[in-house]
């Protein structure tokens, strides 16, 4: 109570002075002249102190129990787009076979080789995976085996590219078997050595 009247009255003293104890005028409250008639400061500092509450109001929610409501919402709304972005690497992963099956085909109906449309149908289906490993990495649990996949599918790409390319040509630029050898062993060793040198923090949530 105490302290309730010493905080009235250092408000009463910062927010008084002379104009709030002026007699009002017969004018201030003639309506037709004077137009809306308004509270003075006295009487709307009086009108204040009066309804404002006796006890200081009561948070809704403790500092605790707001930081734990909120880290709760950002948890969920990480583990949703973790889902997302889930899901879209597994759609792109299924375009990937489909988008294959169509250039091999494409390629093959018009006439060309079929050693040359596998390796077509390879390089873009290695393409379009690299790009899902690429979108999917952020969400995933294990990130290392997630790059190592995504080093080895592009490293897998360029060898199937150029081996198809190397066929086209009248005077290949290296034996086909070679090519196939090198194809193969190449992109497994730099998927290995990209997931050892890669960071391995885990996807939480």
């Amino acid at each position: 109570m105490i302290e309730r009247r010493a905080a009235i009255a250092e408000r009463l003293s910062i927010e008084l002075d002379d104009a709030a104890f002026s007699e009002p005028s017969a004018h201030d409250f003639d309506a037709e002249t004077h137009g809306p008639t308004y509270l003075s400061p006295m009487e709307s500092l009086l009108l204040d102190i009066a309804l404002a509450p006796g006890e200081p109001e009561a948070s809704w929610l403790t500092y605790p129990q707001a930081e734990a409501l909120l880290g709760q919402e950002a948890r969920e709304e990480r583990r949703r787009r973790k889902t997302e972005r889930r899901r879209l690497a597994a759609s792109m992963a299924l375009v990937a076979l489909l988008f294959g099956g169509v250039v091999g085909l494409s390629i093959r109906q018009a006439g060309i080789g079929t050693s040359i449309a596998v390796s077509w149908a390879v390089a873009g289906t290695l393409a379009v995976l690299t790009i899902a490993c690429a979108i999917g990495r952020s969400a995933m649990r294990h990130r290392r085996l997630v790059d190592g996949l995504g080093a080895t599918a592009a490293t897998a790409t360029l060898c199937a590219t150029f081996n198809a390319v190397n066929n086209m040509l009248s005077t290949p630029l290296a034996p086909e078997g070679a090519t196939l050898i090198v194809g193969s062993m190449l992109p497994v060793i730099a998927g290995v050595a990209w997931a050892l040198v890669s960071d391995d923090t885990s996807a939480s949530g």
